[in-house]
């Protein structure tokens, strides 16, 4: 059986979004798992037995609504906005996580660092990179994270011992552009949780009303409100449906609300105000499930994802989904979705009318997704990071 240590930094963060929910689900499996000795959480300043925590804790700071959460969001976005902010921040963790492992004798223990880049230790480490939009995006990231990326990744990549991807794209990206040696590389598919599952009409209508919406009456989108996920794109595409969709199907918004996206939340509150569109903001995960389950369609046309886990999450609740051709999410759905290009403004309009017009197509790519969705769980994401630990142990 193995130590572990993992940093769960991003779970201190609200609102919990991809890598957070990667690491709190890993971190679920690893802490009942026969084959895992002991784990320990590294965050802040901090080195705990995982046993010790209440993860209850975590979860509570993903709902950005009381005023503690909102002031500590835009102290962040302030935050971004300090030169070489990053690289200091990460020297001070660097001196406590060396100081701690030393203190509490875990030189044998195996570091999963799940956010990209580790820290520095005499440890045999293993570094999670769940995509390289900062590569190809650089304007769709805070200028002082791509620059704190681009310095430390080639290190980080240099001193892991193994590398873990969520996707054969990104496994390939390392490959093929950073001449990543492929044995280094393992790719270990993101899960879906067990809460997302299809819901009957009578145990969501009244979540639902709170919202204002109809059941099977709407367009579904779930993403943080920021340039890569291309909603801009898909507002075009919704106000260009034939007919009176638009009108009959409203445009629903779900995700917390990202940075650089002043013009795009103008022209939300716009289409708010027309009734054309829903910006219902971020949503809790015991209601998000609810949501899912009640729209007509689940659109996500990023320009650029590692994964793209609410093609997933929207699969596993029976909705058929419209997602894009290109980077990861095309591997992720298979052939159980419709795949359209981002950049295509009639290519998504179509889509979409396809699947509202057309029951019997609506229905087929309901039942692919559910089937494609059960080849995903965290049960299985973390049994293939524990195999790719333990070959790093011996």
């Amino acid at each position: 059986m193995v130590k572990i240590i993992i940093n769960i930094d991003s779970l201190t963060k609200p609102p919990l979004t991809g890598i957070g929910y990667y690491t709190l689900n890993l971190l679920k499996e690893f802490i009942v798992s026969s084959e895992i000795k002991e784990v320990y959480c590294f965050y802040g300043t901090k080195l705990i037995n995982a046993k010790d925590i209440n993860f209850n804790k975590f979860v509570e700071v993903t709902v950005p609504s009381d005023s503690k959460t909102i002031f500590l969001l835009e102290v962040r976005k302030l935050l971004r906005k300090i030169p070489y902010l990053y690289g200091i921040r990460e020297k001070f963790r660097n001196l406590y996580f060396s100081a701690l492992i030393n203190k509490n004798k875990l030189s044998d223990a195996v570091y999963l660092e799940p956010n990209y880049i580790i820290q520095k230790s005499n440890n045999k480490t293993i570094s999670v990179i769940h995509d390289l939009s900062h590569v190809h995006y650089p304007e769709y990231h805070p200028r002082e994270r791509v620059k704190f990326l681009n310095k430390e990744l080639p290190e980080t990549i240099q001193k892991s011992d193994h590398i873990i991807t969520v996707s054969n794209f990104v496994r390939n990206e390392l490959i093929n552009q950073l001449d990543v040696l492929p044995d280094r590389i393992t790719t270990v598919f993101n899960g879906v949780g067990k809460q997302f599952k299809p819901y009957s009409k009578n145990k969501i209508t009244s979540i639902l009303s709170g919202y204002g919406l109809e059941y099977k009456k709407y367009i579904l989108s779930v993403g943080t409100l920021e340039p890569r996920k291309n909603i801009h794109g898909l507002i075009n595409a919704f106000v260009h449906l034939k007919g009176d969709l638009s009108a009959n199907y409203p445009l629903v918004l779900a995700g917390a609300s990202g940075w650089k996206n002043s013009k795009l939340k103008k022209v939300i509150n716009n289409l708010v105000k027309q009734g054309k569109i829903y910006d219902v903001g971020y949503v809790p995960d015991d209601i998000l499930p609810l949501i899912y389950s009640g729209a007509s369609v689940f659109v996500y046309i990023s320009h650029y994802e590692g994964f793209g886990l609410p093609v997933l999450e929207a699969m596993a609740c029976g909705i058929p989904v419209i997602t894009s051709k290109m980077t990861s999410m095309a591997e992720i759905a298979g052939d159980a979705a419709l795949l359209v290009d981002q950049n295509n403004r009639k290519e998504i309009s179509g889509a979409i009318e396809l699947i509202l017009k057309d029951e019997t197509l609506a229905l087929k790519y309901s039942c692919l997704g559910l089937e494609r969705a059960k080849k995903f769980s965290w049960e299985k994401a973390a049994s293939d990071t524990i195999k790719a630990i333990q070959n790093i142990s011996v």
